[in-house]
């Protein structure tokens, strides 16, 4: 078995789990108890988020090549998911807002989908594919993934909950989001070796990213007075802005190569 064939079968192995997990959670009883929780569930980040992690996984799983398929089939699934709740007596109607949100982490998802496997950067594909085809990467990832990502969420918490008297738990999640995916790529670059391979990358990306999250934060304020949900209108643009710095970056890179 090679080490793309051991990376693949990691991804399936890892989609399975987050799909069993996700699907639990989402079929979950509602009481009364739950909903009158001092901590404010930021309920639509949450959606966004988990079904956009469920879509990577997915695509990353190489069982449907074509996109538009792949982005189909998960969507259904969304709507099956939520259909599903609203149909058994959990006290979980079906909510078309937690649906719309669901299906936007699936499109920041779906974004990404072919945009990672280009001639540029065909070296460090190779390199992460021989870090994930090891399982005790995934576990170490994995820990790093829940650590960096619980633990600013807490710490912020707390220190917004003494400052001001509003939750602003929205916030809260995406910062901690943002650290923990920042860590598990950091922890990837390092696995596997790529410090000299990104530097490129991370130097055409660092101003359209900047610009991105100024873009952000005005969408995130001007999108507080209305049924959108801030905090996935914030996500989106991040996503969106990410993913124009690394077209632009690969862009560079292809014509740095060519000169």
């Amino acid at each position: 078995m090679t080490s793309r064939d051991r990376s693949q079968h990691n991804w399936r192995l890892a989609f399975l789990v987050w799909l069993t997990v996700l699907t639990i959670a989402t079929h979950l009883p509602q009481g009364g108890i739950a909903n009158q929780s001092y901590i404010e569930s930021p309920d639509k980040l949450l959606h966004t988020i988990s079904f956009g992690m469920l879509a990577f996984l997915f695509m990353c799983c190489g069982w449907i090549k074509n996109k538009w398929v792949a982005w189909s089939t998960i969507a259904l699934w969304a709507v099956i998911d939520e259909t599903t709740q609203g149909a058994m007596r959990i006290n979980r109607p079906f909510s078309t807002q937690d649906l719309i949100a669901g299906e936007i982490g699936i499109g920041c998802a779906m974004l990404w989908m072919g945009s990672l496997h280009s001639h540029a950067n065909a070296k460090i594909l190779a390199s992460i594919e021989v870090v994930l085809s090891r399982g005790h990467h995934w576990l170490v990832l994995g820990f790093v993934a829940v650590v960096s990502t619980i633990v600013p969420c807490v710490v912020l918490w707390f220190m917004v909950s003494l400052m001001i008297a509003w939750q602003i738990n929205g916030f809260v999640m995406l910062v901690g989001i943002v650290v923990g995916t920042s860590s598990v790529l950091f922890c990837l670059v390092k696995i596997g070796s790529l410090e000299s391979e990104i530097v490129h990358f991370r130097k055409n990306m660092a101003m359209m990213l900047s610009g991105t999250i100024l873009i952000a934060a005005m969408v995130g304020f001007f999108t507080t007075h209305t049924y959108f949900d801030p905090w996935v209108a914030v996500l989106v643009c991040l996503v969106i802005g990410a993913k124009a710095g690394w077209n632009r970056a690969i862009r560079l890179q292809i014509e740095k190569q060519s000169v």
